[in-house]
């Protein structure tokens, strides 16, 4: 990866973009030590969407990994295998 090495500051400046700036509990760990790269793991919770969202961003250049948003669904209209 190229870049610079990012703070869990500028880590959490990079989730907020990704939550369009909206005031999340956001929440940064240090992790990767079982991978081959350092990241920052993010968790911020949307209170509108009653939802929880994961994100991965590396350490060397703050390049985002993933990210995951998990909410409640009401009634299941497909399932997992159709």
């Amino acid at each position: 990866l190229q870049g610079k090495r990012i703070t869990e500051k500028e880590a959490r400046k990079i989730a907020q973009k990704f939550a369009q700036d909206k005031n999340y509990n956001i929440k940064v760990s240090k992790s990767g030590k079982k991978t081959n790269r350092d990241v920052y793991s993010i968790s911020m919770k949307d209170p509108d969407q009653k939802a929880d969202i994961y994100m991965d961003i590396t350490e060397k250049g703050g390049y985002p990994v993933y990210l995951i948003q998990n909410k409640k669904i009401k009634d299941e209209k497909i399932s997992l295998n159709d």
